[in-house]
């Protein structure tokens, strides 16, 4: 016999196929094919009957799969409808991280804001003034350094004849006793005397006061001195002892005196009272009165043991913005007429010293000085 599943397999010849009494449904093999209608578990008419599948009779030993669009059991997107996705989650669910969604990082600002008012403050409850409210107000210390008391008569001003005066208007005083008692001639008041005798006496032009050139100095404006050269200075320095560059004299030039194209003169005699060391004379000019930083413009010759005297003359032109100095390290008693030219910055609208300073080459006391410095201006 055939057998044929749903599917439409098809079993061939010899199967035997055996009902649930025990008996055999139908044989083949040794004879012809059965004829006729099939019953029991089959149907249909011999020889192509089919199988009830609708008994439910597992005694066939056969497995079978439905008929499906879907036999593995696949799941489908219909399956998902149930479930969330990141982004459906997200706009409905709160993160883990604040899950009951709590305000951080609030300031008082926003508290105010907020409630329309500020709130309670636990730091300061009846907002008492501290003392750095108080910084714009005035002590009474402070007070005092910084206002004139108001003025009450008889109090912080005194009265005259009783009355006050303060208020506008003329006040009529009259006897000596409305001043206080004071009588007699003015030279018996001996506070008064003392303090007119301390003024100066009015000045006038050749009388207390001297003229240049017969011009008289009062008044406002300048005065042009038409001379040439002017006499800056007539300066005595000092003699002195010791192995140390010591400052014997020194002359201020003030701001504004030298102009381009000026000259400086300088006629310097120089005096040893002994002649036991080598002295040397030096010039230089600082804007300070120190040789601390000063800067070398002259040296003369050093003053040997058989020396006591020298001159030395330096000229220095001044171009508008430095000196022009010749051999400001050679120990020369005057310029040369022809040497390597040195440039000294000097800013005209600031004060300079002309330092003249000596030293000697032992503690014996020669005491070697610039005697004598005459310094001059030339246009």
């Amino acid at each position: 016999m055939q057998l044929v599943d749903k599917n439409g397999n098809i079993f061939g010849g010899g199967i035997e196929v055996t009902g649930p009494d025990g008996k055999p449904k139908t044989t083949g093999g040794g004879g012809g094919s059965p004829t006729g209608p099939a019953g029991g578990d089959l149907y249909g008419t011999y020889p192509n009957p089919g199988v009830d599948w609708n008994l439910g009779i597992s005694t066939y030993s056969m497995y079978y799969y439905p008929l499906s669009s879907n036999p593995a059991g696949y799941i489908t997107t219909a399956a998902l409808s149930g479930y969330l996705t990141v982004a459906t989650a997200a706009s409905t669910y709160y993160p883990l991280t604040n899950p009951n969604a709590y305000i951080s990082g609030i300031t008082g600002s926003d508290v105010t804001t907020a409630l329309g008012y500020t709130p309670y403050d636990a730091a300061n409850p009846a907002g008492y003034i501290d003392s750095s409210a108080l910084g714009p107000y005035l002590t009474a210390t402070t007070a005092a350094a910084t206002y004139q008391p108001i003025l009450v008569s008889s109090t912080n001003i005194k009265t005259i004849n009783g009355a006050s005066v303060l208020g506008s208007g003329d006040l009529t005083v009259s006897g000596a006793a409305a001043w206080g008692g004071i009588t007699g001639t003015l030279s018996s008041q001996s506070d008064l005397n003392t303090a007119l005798n301390g003024k100066q006496d009015t000045l006038v032009s050749g009388s207390s006061i001297k003229t240049v050139n017969g011009n008289s100095l009062l008044g406002s404006g300048n005065l042009t001195i038409s001379s040439n050269p002017i006499t800056l200075a007539s300066l005595i320095g000092s003699n002195l002892i010791g192995t140390a560059n010591q400052i014997s004299a020194s002359y201020r030039i003030a701001g504004g005196t030298l102009v381009a194209n000026n000259s400086i003169f300088i006629n310097d005699l120089l005096t040893k009272t002994a002649g036991s060391t080598t002295s040397t004379a030096r010039i230089y000019i600082n804007t300070t009165n120190s040789l601390t930083g000063a800067t070398l413009i002259g040296t003369a010759s050093a003053m040997t043991s058989t020396t006591y005297i020298q001159r030395v003359f330096r000229t220095y032109y001044f171009n508008g913005t430095h000196l022009f100095v010749y051999n400001p390290t050679s120990q020369l008693s005057t310029d040369v007429t022809a040497g390597t030219i040195t440039l000294v910055p000097f800013n005209p609208a600031i004060d300079y010293f002309l330092i003249f300073a000596v030293q000697n080459s032992t503690t014996t006391p020669d005491n070697l000085g610039h005697k004598r410095v005459i310094i001059q201006l030339y246009d």
